[in-house]
């Protein structure tokens, strides 16, 4: 198997491990959805691949959504200088969980209604026109089986040509930072790569209600678990775009 090859198939392993299967498989998670190292390179679907060490650190650096978190804890068993073989590595995925038990990730931060900075020009969720007549007929965007409804404030590229003035008026939101321009918005993560439409969410509705809750990720996926029936309701969207079309009447 070539090494690009490998590394694929170790991440979507890794991300599945640690997004769904840590508890059903037994290996211990705690409520930031971290896994001891060790665990992870005992974990059966990894014998055949021989993963090591190497092959995590490799693939949590060099994949291109930053899903993973990996960090290292000092053992306190003794009294040497600090290296890493007094260290004790845990990981975690950044997004994503069906885990019920895991709800903040490391560093993920609540987007608080009442501050504009904390709030992008922009939220959109990525999906497949043909997935528009469920959205339609379930009444909204829902997390399904999974703890939170994932969004963007990066655009894919080929999305751009399509986007209509995202004006203060939509978001109250008076941030000039440069990251807010939208020729520069490159999705990394929380859209699919081949996703066909966007849906966009009216902010300025979404913050003046105080019952839906937001949060950020350290990788920069907008995240909420919705209403309390899991689900972001079909008057809080704005828009939708298709990959092709435009802007679309829904």
């Amino acid at each position: 198997m070539e090494s690009s090859n490998r590394d694929i198939l170790i991440s979507k392993k890794l991300s599945k491990l640690l997004r769904h299967k840590a508890i059903s498989e037994g290996i211990p998670i705690d409520d930031k959805g971290f896994v001891n190292l060790n665990d992870v390179l005992k974990y059966k679907d990894f014998k055949s691949l021989k993963v090591t060490f190497n092959d995590i650190l490799r693939i949590v650096e060099e994949n291109n959504k930053k899903r993973f978190k990996l960090i290292k804890i000092k053992n306190n068993n003794n009294n040497n200088d600090y290296n890493d073989d007094d260290d004790d590595y845990f990981i975690s995925a950044l997004q994503g969980h069906s885990i019920s038990s895991i709800n903040l990730t490391y560093q993920m931060k609540e987007l608080n209604p009442m501050i504009d900075s904390d709030w992008p020009t922009f939220i959109c969720h990525g999906t497949f026109i043909e997935k528009l007549p469920l959205i339609k007929s379930s009444g909204g965007l829902s997390k399904m089986n999974r703890n939170h409804i994932h969004f963007s404030n990066s655009i894919p590229s080929q999305f751009l040509k399509y986007i209509p003035n995202i004006s203060n008026d939509n978001n109250n939101n008076n941030n000039n930072n440069n990251n807010n321009n939208l020729s520069e918005k490159i999705a990394i993560s929380g859209i699919r790569s081949n996703a066909n439409i966007l849906i966009f969410l009216n902010i300025k509705k979404i913050r003046n209600n105080s019952n839906l809750k937001f949060f950020k990720s350290l990788n920069d996926v907008i995240l909420t678990p919705g209403n309390d029936n899991g689900i972001i309701t079909l008057d809080y969207i704005d828009f939708i775009i298709h990959k092709d079309h435009g802007i679309i009447d829904w």
